[in-house]
């Protein structure tokens, strides 16, 4: 029963709005003003700077948390060699904390775009996704450099998750293969046994449902941008540091 509830209580703290919440405690519904959207990139544009990344920060920190104590609390952390169903069941807690963050019951079953809770996710699939997420940032921030579209920064961010995921394991076989042989006795590596061994070390390390779950969340992440495509198309979707468009009240594609 314990991975059912380590599902439950993601899906239960991605729910929790805080940027809405700290809205409330300044007396404003952010919901009514700006885009209406109750992520982090409305919050600090109906409040101020400070308050976007207070926002930021717990919308992360929401998916980080129960993704990071419940690979602990399984025994998955600290290794690429995570048996298939510990896999899946991990996985499930991300993607339990961000549709609670992209569909809260709290605020009607809507929410943000998912991009702050899903990189606090990432962060906590200690070190299977953590090194891809941080590439991913990196990413997000060369493309809102370049285009200074958020919407776009986002999605390329977020569609680059599963490739740089994809590179880690295999990076992880290698490396797992090159201590297999390392353990060998000169006289016990002959051809058939390092080839045993390689396959052996390569079976351990099943990237498949990492690079699966983090695409079908890229998708996900570019669905909820679908209309800020559509603003670009038309060119009305303002970039970050310049003016909105007089008779636009969006935001730059928020990513929260």
């Amino acid at each position: 029963m314990s991975w059912p509830i380590a599902i439950l209580a993601a899906a239960v703290a991605g729910s929790i709005p805080f940027s809405w919440i700290l809205g409330l405690l300044n007396g404003t519904d952010i919901r009514k003003h700006g885009s209406g959207n109750v992520g982090a990139t409305n919050l600090g544009r109906v409040l101020g700077r400070p308050w976007f990344f207070a926002g930021f920060l717990l919308d992360a920190a929401k998916g980080f948390a129960p993704v990071y104590f419940a690979g602990r609390a399984m025994g998955v952390t600290g290794t690429f060699e995570i048996p298939p169903t510990d896999a899946w069941l991990w996985l499930a807690t991300m993607v339990a904390a961000v549709l609670g963050h992209m569909y809260s019951p709290v605020v009607g079953f809507k929410g943000g775009k998912g991009v702050a809770t899903g990189l606090g996710c990432v962060l906590g699939f200690w070190p299977v996704l953590t090194i891809p997420g941080v590439a991913a940032f990196a990413v997000f921030v060369a493309t809102l450099a370049l285009w200074r579209y958020v919407s776009v920064a986002s999605t390329v961010a977020a569609a680059s998750l599963p490739v740089f995921a994809y590179v880690a394991f295999g990076y992880a076989r290698r490396f797992a293969q090159e201590r297999a042989l390392g353990n060998l006795q000169p006289e016990d590596i002959l051809p058939e046994a390092a080839e045993q061994l390689r396959t052996q070390a390569s079976a351990a390390i099943d990237a498949f449902p990492f690079v699966l779950v983090t695409a079908g969340i890229a998708i996900l992440v570019a669905w909820k941008h679908r209309s800020n495509f559509t603003r670009i198309s038309q060119g009305l979707e303002p970039k970050i540091g310049s003016p909105k468009a007089p008779h636009e009240n969006m935001p730059a594609g928020d990513p929260d």
